[in-house]
């Protein structure tokens, strides 16, 4: 029975879509020479920390993309009249539209950023996926005016809220890989 089991794994392994390995992922990526339109994070909010957290994210977001290094971010196309011009494929525009603190024992932060992935290949500018990704961590203290917010600052990346920043980054940064690399796949089939 056992081996039932492990053969029927092993042969279903092997039937795997063509093109969708992670090999196969860079190959394609890297074969494009794929740059992206990167918008840095819009702050849609009016609080003391906002306009320091949506930098954190969008250098947070930037360098996700970059270590991976499949997909090249170009922050100056920071339009898509901009991005359309220059003949860039796609254009990734984030918000920060939750940051707050929620008064809880312990202290709880609330993130909330809007994703916006567009494709510009046709001509036109068509949304090819757009959510609201949220994220809930625990604080050891609530935030004071003072904490510094720099994601270049490596206190901040190892501090409990740069840890959630890191977190919500990586995966936004995921789902700016997986969308333009589905889309992309679709045109190769």
């Amino acid at each position: 029975m056992r081996y039932l089991i492990l053969s029927s794994l092993l042969l279903l392994g092997g039937c795997a879509r063509p093109g969708s390995s992670i090999e196969d992922r860079s190959a394609l990526l890297h074969k494009k020479q794929l740059q992206i339109a990167f918008v840095p994070m819009q702050n849609r909010l009016e609080t003391s920390f906002s306009q320091d957290a949506s930098s954190s994210f969008s250098q947070a977001i930037l360098n996700r993309l970059e270590q991976k290094n499949h997909l090249i971010p170009l922050s100056e196309l920071d339009s898509i009249a901009k991005a359309q011009q220059a003949k860039i494929p796609f254009l990734v525009s984030t918000h920060l539209i939750q940051h707050e603190e929620i008064t809880t024992h312990p202290t709880e932060l609330a993130i909330g950023i809007y994703l916006q992935i567009i494709d510009l290949r046709s001509g036109s500018a068509q949304v090819l996926y757009q959510e609201v990704v949220t994220h809930n961590t625990l604080l050891p203290k609530p935030l004071s005016k003072d904490l510094p917010l720099s994601w270049n600052d490596p206190s901040f990346r190892t501090s409990p809220i740069g840890l959630a920043y890191s977190k919500v980054s990586r995966e936004i940064a995921g789902y700016i890989e997986d969308y333009i690399f589905h889309a992309l796949q679709g045109e190769h089939q």
